[in-house]
């Protein structure tokens, strides 16, 4: 009996565990500079989509957006919604938000969380997506991080169709948080730890039986 022990104690230690820091998995800073304008009931004005890619497996726990309006004067709106999907156009809305300002007034910016999302997500590239009115996704200054990196935005006009994106330049303002499932170097050493266990407790199980 004391092999099926320690077979269990060294599928213990050979057990892959996640990374325990929750931080910035990809994202730019959150100063807010002018950025591009969601105002739907109006031509040129847009739906936006900043491109992400992760190196690995992640699980996505809370989101961060610099949003600021009015973007056009005399119009109230300042809504928006927040989607994430593998294509342009797709995904599932992870939030809304709605920033109040005066519609004749000066730009007020926001910095609007999403939080307690529990999003499992495959090593690919993804879209961060806005719709709204009357508001702009602002932009920021991409961090470095290890986990993935940013790629190009991308926008379209809904009041004309959204069925061809274009490329823009800036990146937007925002962050990803969450959890990076790649075994740390730690579940490597427990994994080989594991290994051993297994095979020494094997050849005595054998040698005791034989």
């Amino acid at each position: 009996m004391r092999l099926p022990c320690l077979l269990v104690i060294a599928a213990v230690l050979a057990a892959p565990t996640l990374t325990c820091a929750d931080t910035i998995l990809v994202g730019s800073d959150l100063y807010l500079v002018a950025g591009s304008g969601l105002c739907p009931s109006f031509s040129d004005c847009e739906e936006v989509a900043q491109q992400v890619t992760f190196f690995t497996p992640v699980v996505i726990d809370q989101v961060k957006v610099g949003i600021s309006g009015p973007n056009r004067t005399g119009i109230a709106a300042g809504n928006f919604n927040v989607v994430l999907g593998h294509t342009l156009g797709g995904g599932t809305q992870i939030g809304s938000g709605n920033l109040i300002f005066d519609p004749n007034g000066p730009l007020i910016p926001g910095i609007f969380t999403f939080s307690g999302l529990n999003i499992s997500l495959p090593a690919g590239t993804y879209y961060l997506q806005l719709s709204g009115g009357n508001v702009q996704w602002d932009f920021g200054e991409p961090l470095i991080t290890t986990t993935g990196t940013i790629g190009p935005s991308w926008i379209c006009d809904p009041t004309i169709s959204c069925a061809h994106w274009g490329s823009a330049e800036n990146i937007h303002a925002f962050d990803i948080y969450g959890t990076a499932t790649t075994p740390e170097p730690s579940t490597f050493a427990l994994l080989a730890t594991g290994i051993v266990v297994l095979a020494g407790a094997s050849r005595r199980w054998l040698y005791s039986h034989s």
